[in-house]
């Protein structure tokens, strides 16, 4: 029970992941049309899950056909030993009949405790992975208080020979033998091809992770030898692609700072271009932003992240992409801000725009995890070979080709206005001047149908839609295993009383008596090992089809629903929970 609860508790938890990633990423899935993929690749995952909870009906039902057999070859045993004792040790009927009272009482009870078998096999399987987690001592501890304290911080950060490969893939190094000094006060731009190491050294000044081998330098002292806390709490990252909760705007910039004043905030936002657009909302910093900030453009997360980047007002600053999401106009605006608040500050900037790194005071040009070139931007143009020179053509060779494009539209507007004419065409608006509109009505399943939905509350519009024929026969075979086992009883309860009746029969004819009644218990027993079973597995079969088939249902109308459904928090939440959730029981 207690592996197989495991396995289902691992299966349904890749059932929830299905969810989570499905509706969190659904305008993804809507817009490469997977809605139907998303609904297959959930089914299939909730196979697995479906045969864990069939495995473990199977085993309840051998347990429990298993406990009646013990339980009736008890009183089997009881009759045939205590005849015995009644002739040659002369026990009374009344002796031999309150020793089966017991074992008759005690039995059930051990019965009894079948439901609670299976919630403590899950609790124990859950409890085993939760204590594992708790008990592990992670080797970057954020609550470690011991470490070093710099009573001032420069903001020197010097990379010694850091070599460094992810730990999901040992096997491919990103850095190999990095070494790279970024002066207090100075602004460096990390640039290079997609893969050569730009993140991974933000990844490694933050301690996400340690390196291989080498060190990171923050003024003079190794970073592992410095309190966690405090180095990133002196850091301030604005990623490429910024991470705002599901709470207000205000909530969001507390993050930078807890106990940040109204005009300081206020403050930041007018430094990051970001008042203009919160000003006009209509509950200002309380707007809440929604789910993975789904309310939010792609510029105004970017804006509201460099606002708390700002509010935090670090030593070090990090801008990974920052103007990424950021149109011209609000780009130089933010840009102008950064220089403000880039003063005294070391600042590291990741970028694919010349407008950003020609600013910074030194470049650093990685390659396959290695820093082939280092200077100004000045510097490192004047070598018309090198790599940042060849990084630099390249994306003029871009931006020419989006000119040519532009310029092709220009010089055939005609095109445009037959485009323009042809997407202006807009179907009829009723149903009568588009007859089409009706006539697939007729091939909607009735139960779909808005009018019908409050028909589906009664039991047999329940029963009606989630029962399928082949669903009905298990029910069935199920009902006649479950009469069969309810004969066991009232048939158990007879022998007992003929049995007890017999005890004062004459000792010629006693054992004639006893062997008979114990063998009728051992029968009754055997065909109880039989009958459980089969009754626990046709229900567990038809309880967790039922399960599956309502969970899979639901997931496919849920994906399938328009956008603006999942704009609403409750219909969000409900979804993320309730389908991925575990069934308390089949029935």
């Amino acid at each position: 029970m207690s592996a197989l609860s495991a396995r289902a508790q691992e299966a349904n938890g890749e059932v929830g992941s299905v969810v989570e990633q499905t509706v969190g990423d659904i305008k993804t899935v809507a817009s490469f049309g997977g809605e139907s993929r998303a609904a297959e690749k959930y089914n299939n995952a909730i196979v697995a899950f479906y045969k864990s909870e069939v495995y473990m009906d199977a085993v309840l039902g051998c347990v429990g056909g298993f406990i009646q057999l013990v339980l009736f070859s008890s009183c089997g045993l009881a009759v045939w030993y205590g005849s015995t004792m009644i002739i040659k040790k002369g026990y009374s009927a009344g002796n031999v009949a309150s020793v089966m009272t017991i074992i008759m009482n005690v039995t059930p009870a051990l019965v009894q405790t079948l439901p609670c078998v299976r919630s403590m096999a899950s609790g124990q399987a859950m409890a085993y992975r939760i204590f594992k987690t708790i008990h592990r001592l992670p080797k970057i501890d954020v609550d470690d208080e011991r470490g070093l304290v710099l009573s001032k911080l420069r903001g020197d950060i010097e990379l010694c020979g850091v070599s460094f490969s992810y730990p999901s893939r040992p096997e491919h190094p990103v850095l190999t033998g990095l070494s790279l000094r970024l002066l207090a006060g100075t602004a460096t731009a990390l640039v290079g091809r997609s893969g050569s190491g730009k993140s991974t050294v933000i990844s490694l000044l933050h301690r996400f992770y340690e390196p291989d081998s080498g060190q990171v330098v923050l003024d003079g002292v190794d970073l592992r030898l410095l309190k966690l806390n405090w180095v990133r709490a002196q850091i301030g990252l604005v990623s490429q692609e910024p991470a705002l909760f599901a709470s207000t705007i205000r909530e969001n910039l507390s993050y930078g700072k807890k106990d940040a004043t109204e005009e300081e905030m206020r403050k930041a936002l007018r430094l990051a271009n970001a008042s203009g657009f919160i000003d006009q909302l209509p509950e200002g910093l309380d707007t809440s932003v929604g789910e993975y900030a789904k309310h939010m453009s792609g510029g105004q997360k970017q804006r509201i992240a460099i606002a708390r980047a700002i509010l935090k007002d670090p030593k070090i600053l990090i801008l990974d992409e920052a103007t990424s999401a950021l149109d011209v106009e609000s780009e130089k605006a933010v840009l102008g801000a950064l220089e403000k608040i880039m003063v005294e500050r070391t600042t590291i900037i990741v970028s694919h725009r010349l407008s950003t790194v020609r600013k910074a005071d030194n470049v650093a040009v990685l390659h396959h995890g290695k820093l082939v070139e280092h200077g100004t931007h000045g510097e490192l143009t004047s070598d018309a070979n090198g790599e940042y020179s060849k990084l630099i053509r390249l994306q003029e060779n871009v931006l020419q080709t989006g000119d040519l494009r532009d310029d092709i539209v220009t010089q055939h507007p005609q095109t445009t206005e037959l485009d323009d004419k042809s997407s202006s065409t807009c179907p009829p608006s009723s149903a009568a001047e588009n007859p089409s509109v009706d006539l697939f009505s007729p091939l909607l399943d009735e139960h779909e149908r808005e009018d019908d939905v409050p028909a589906e509350t009664s039991l047999k519009g329940l029963l009606g839609r989630l029962i399928s024929r082949s669903d009905v026969l298990l029910i069935v075979v199920g009902c006649v295993a479950s009469a069969a086992r309810g004969v066991l009883l009232p048939a158990f309860g007879l022998a007992i009383a003929c049995s007890i009746s017999s005890f004062n029969e004459p000792p010629s004819v006693l054992p004639e008596y006893a062997t008979f009644y114990a063998t009728m218990f051992a029968a009754l027993g055997a065909a109880s090992v039989v009958i459980s079973p089969v009754k626990q597995c046709i229900f567990g079969i038809a309880g967790a089809r039922l399960v599956r088939h309502l969970r899979s249902y639901s997931f496919h109308k849920v994906v399938h629903q328009e956008i603006a459904w999942f704009d609403d928090p409750p219909n969000t939440r409900q979804t993320m929970h309730h389908p991925s959730s575990k069934s308390s029981g089949t029935p």
